[in-house]
């Protein structure tokens, strides 16, 4: 059975914005362009996720799912000790892409720093969502591993289309998929959180059991893990 929920969105994490905006903490006279960016996404946002609790099965380099096998060592390696996962999609809905849209022709820093905002709020609503998923099931002494999706590792972005068809997400919330694998709207994320008995030790995201070693997130990763 697929569920829906809306999640409200914590307050902005503007570091994090700048960090997806390629912007250095460093550098001064920015707050006040992040100021006028942020006004211009006045209620544009909405936090939606269509998620399902099911049995999985995990092998040395695969994972049997209900829309189909996985072949992954890395997300075997995430979901380990796990005989259940909740998959979810979550979007915070279009308004953003047609903001983007609207300054991309005219005025390019302003849609940078408006993709940078819409990246932000998309992993916050993620981390919202995981978070209730954590507090819920540890009811049942049942405990989380991070959250992976598709393109992770050696987990190919054709998962993608197994995953977003499962949950029904045009349906339920609105996400669709294209030839090339990417989402509408495009602030949107598809994951898979492995569940099982035993404490997870390796918090801090997929990126705890993700091989790739040039990608540009490692740095924030290995913050989180240090916190």
């Amino acid at each position: 059975m697929v569920f829906t929920k809306t999640c409200e969105l914590t307050d902005y994490n503007r570091r994090e914005i700048m960090r997806y905006a390629g912007v250095s903490g460093s550098e001064h006279g920015l707050d006040g362009e992040l100021d006028r960016c942020l006004a211009l996404c006045e209620g544009v946002f909405r936090g939606a996720v269509c998620y399902s609790r099911t049995a999985i099965s995990v092998g040395d380099n695969c994972v049997e799912t209900p829309f189909g096998r996985l072949e992954s060592r890395a997300l075997a390696k995430n979901l380990s000790g796990c005989d259940e996962a909740v998959f979810f999609a979550a979007t915070v809905g279009a308004g953003i892409d047609r903001l983007i849209r609207r300054y991309s022709a005219a005025d390019i820093t302003t849609a940078v720093w408006l993709q940078a905002i819409g990246a932000e709020r998309v992993e916050s609503l993620c981390r919202v969502f995981c978070g209730e998923l954590d507090r819920q099931l540890s009811l049942e002494k049942r405990y989380t591993r991070p959250r992976f999706s598709p393109g992770y590792g050696d987990l190919p972005l054709e998962a993608q289309r197994g995953l977003t068809e499962f949950l029904d997400c045009r349906r339920k919330i609105g996400v669709t998929l294209n030839e090339s694998l990417l989402m509408t709207p495009g602030k949107s994320v598809t994951a898979i959180v492995g569940v099982g008995r035993e404490k997870c030790t390796g918090r801090g995201g997929g990126c705890a059991f993700c091989d790739k070693t040039d990608c540009a997130y490692a740095d924030r990763d290995k913050n989180l893990r240090r916190d």
